[in-house]
C-alpha cells in the first residue's frame, strides 16, 4: 500500500470535519466565510465509488502506468466498484481528500491487490482510508472463528502490500496450484477456458478463499463471507489459460451442499460473480451451464437451487434453465402448435401436474422455475411475427395468468388469506397478508405477524409484480426467441 503524505489522523473524523463547516467562528486554521467554506468541503468530498478504480495487470509496465501519478496514469481498462457503503457509510462518501484515486491493483489469478492511494491535496481532519478497509474486512471475517487470526494476518498482508511484493505475487502466482477437478476444458473464441471444482477446505486454497471474499463486497450488495468451519462448500472457478498455461480468473461460484440424509443433498448457489472486465461476453452463462452439467451427474445431489438470488442472476438462470428444456424436448409439443396462436390454441400452453412432478425432478429444479421456464416459451410464442395480429388478445390472457401465478405464489409464500366473495358480501375487512416473523420458527403460527391490507393495496401488488414480470421476459425473450430459431433449424 502506498499512501501520498499519508499522516496520522483523528478517528472522529466525520463529526470534526462536519463541525468545522457548520460553525465558522470554531475553525482555528483559516478564517474564510461559511459560503467558501462549504465550497472547500465539496472540493474535498468524494464518492466512495467514483474513487476507486480496480484493474487487472498482466505486466509490470501495465502496474507502473496504472500507478502513474494523478494526470500522467492510463486508466485504460480499469472498472470501478458498485457497493461501498458498508465501508464508507451509507451515502458512500471519502471526506478530506480533493481529486481522490484509490488505485487497486490486481493480479490475473488470484486478485492479490495493491492498493496506492493519490489525491492532489488533503486537509489535516480526514478519512483514514486504510483504518476503515482495515476494520470492515475484519469484521466480515470474525465470524470464523477458527480461522480468525489467520484471516487478521492474510488482511494486515492485503493492505500493507509493497510494490515489490505485489510484482512478487505477480510473477509467481501460477506456481502455487491448489488440488481440484477440472469440470471442463473447452475453447470459446479462441480463448482456452478452464472451470475447476474444488472444496473451500483445500489448505492452499486459504488465501485466495479470503482474496475473492474481500472483492465480491464490492460488486454482492450484502455478499457475506464463506464460513471456513465446514467442508459443505465449494467453488467452481472460471479461468482463461494462455499458452503458457498461466491462469486469468473470469468468474467464480460458491455453492452449498445442503444435506437432507447423509448421502443427499441440495446444491445452494450463494455467489455467483463474474469480473466486471469480462461483462457481456458470455461467460456467466457457460459458467451457470457446467455447474448444472455437474450436479446432474451426481446422484446424491437431488435438487439444484440457488440462496436468496439477484433479479439479474435469476434472469441468466431463467435462460439457461429454457436452453436446457429446448435442447431436451421439452417444449417439442409446444413448437409444433400453428405459428398463428389464438385463445384456444394458447391455452394449449401448459405443463400437466404429471409433467412438473416428472421435469423438475429429472432437471433437479423446482416446480416454480420449471413453470418460469415454460411462461417463457409462451411469452416468446405469442410475441412472433405470426401472431402479431393477435398481440393485443393474447397479451391480456398472459398477464392474466401471470397474476394468478403470484397470487398463488403469495398463498404459499406468505400465508396470503384473499376471499373474493368479501367483495360480493360488502365486508370491510380483509384480505389479510400474513408476513412470517423471520426470528421465529414459519411453521409456528403464533410467529406470524397480520397485516390488514385493503383489495385495492393488493391488486395493485399483484400488477405491478405482474408488469414488472413481463418487462423481465421482454429482456429474456430478446435471448430465447434466438435459441428457438437455432433450435427449429436444426
Amino acid at each position: 500500500m502506498n499512501e501520498n503524505n499519508h499522516k496520522n489522523n483523528d478517528k472522529d473524523l466525520k463529526a470534526h470535519f462536519q463541525e468545522d463547516i457548520n460553525n465558522p467562528s470554531n475553525n482555528k486554521r483559516k478564517k474564510k466565510s461559511f459560503s467558501s467554506k462549504n465550497q472547500i468541503a465539496a472540493e474535498y468530498m468524494a464518492n466512495s465509488n467514483d474513487s476507486i478504480y480496480f484493474k487487472i495487470i498482466n505486466t509490470e509496465e501495465e502496474f507502473k502506468s496504472f500507478n502513474a501519478p494523478i494526470g500522467q496514469d492510463n486508466l485504460d481498462n480499469t472498472f470501478q466498484p458498485k457497493y461501498t457503503y458498508n465501508i464508507f457509510t451509507d451515502k458512500q462518501e471519502i471526506i478530506g481528500y480533493k481529486n481522490l484515486r484509490i488505485k487497486i491493483s490486481l493480479t490475473p489469478k488470484t486478485l492479490s491487490p495493491y492498493i496506492n492511494i493519490q489525491y492532489e491535496d488533503a486537509l489535516k481532519i480526514k478519512d483514514d482510508i486504510i483504518y476503515l478497509l482495515r476494520d470492515f474486512y475484519n469484521k466480515i471475517f470474525e465470524q470464523s472463528e477458527h480461522y480468525y487470526e489467520e484471516n487478521k494476518i492474510v488482511i494486515e498482508e492485503i493492505l500493507q502490500t509493497s510494490e515489490e511484493r505485489f510484482l512478487k505475487y505477480l510473477a509467481s502466482e501460477n506456481e502455487v496450484e491448489t488440488k481440484h477437478n477440472i469440470v471442463c476444458q473447452t475453447q470459446k473464441d479462441s480463448l482456452n477456458l478452464e472451470i475447476i471444482h474444488l472444496s473451500v477446505l483445500e489448505s492452499k486454497f486459504f488465501r485466495e478463499n479470503l482474496l475473492l471474499q474481500c472483492f465480491l463486497t464490492y460488486f454482492i450488495d450484502g455478499g457475506s463471507p464463506i464460513p471456513l468451519d465446514t467442508g459443505f462448500w465449494n467453488y467452481f472457478i472460471l479461468f482463461e489459460k494462455d499458452k503458457d498455461s498461466k491462469r486469468r480468473l473470469i468468474g467464480f461460484c460458491s455453492t452449498h451442499h445442503f444435506h437432507l440424509e447423509i448421502t443427499r443433498y441440495r446444491s445452494l448457489t450463494s455467489q455467483f460473480l463474474i469480473m466486471p472486465n469480462q461483462h457481456r461476453k458470455g461467460y456467466g452463462q457457460f459458467l451457470l451451464e457446467e455447474i448444472y452439467n455437474y450436479y446432474m451427474q451426481i446422484p446424491e445431489c437431488i435438487q439444484i437451487s440457488t440462496e436468496d438470488p439477484a433479479k439479474e442472476f435469476e434472469i441468466l438462470r431463467d435462460i439457461v434453465i429454457f436452453k436446457r428444456n429446448l435442447e431436451l424436448g421439452h417444449f417439442e409439443k409446444f413448437l409444433k402448435l400453428p405459428a398463428l396462436l389464438n385463445k384456444d390454441t394458447y391455452k394449449l400452453i401448459k405443463f400437466t401436474k404429471e409433467d412438473l412432478d416428472t421435469l423438475s425432478t429429472k432437471l433437479k429444479i423446482s416446480k416454480a422455475i420449471l413453470q418460469s421456464s415454460l411462461d417463457i416459451l409462451k411469452y416468446c410464442l405469442i410475441n412472433r411475427k405470426e401472431s402479431k395480429s393477435s398481440f393485443s388478445i393474447l397479451i391480456k390472457e398472459y398477464k392474466r395468468d401471470i397474476k394468478i401465478k403470484f397470487f398463488k405464489a403469495a398463498r404459499e409464500d406468505y400465508e396470503v388469506d384473499y376471499d373474493f366473495n368479501r367483495r360480493k358480501m360488502r365486508k370491510k375487512r380483509g384480505p389479510y397478508i400474513f408476513l412470517h416473523d423471520e426470528e421465529e420458527k414459519v411453521f409456528d403460527i403464533d410467529s406470524l405477524e397480520l397485516q390488514q391490507m385493503s383489495e385495492v393495496e393488493v391488486k395493485e401488488i399483484l400488477e405491478g409484480s405482474s408488469n414488472a414480470f413481463i418487462d423481465d421476459m421482454k429482456a429474456i425473450s430478446v435471448k430465447c426467441e434466438k435459441l428457438i430459431n437455432d433450435h427449429l433449424k436444426n
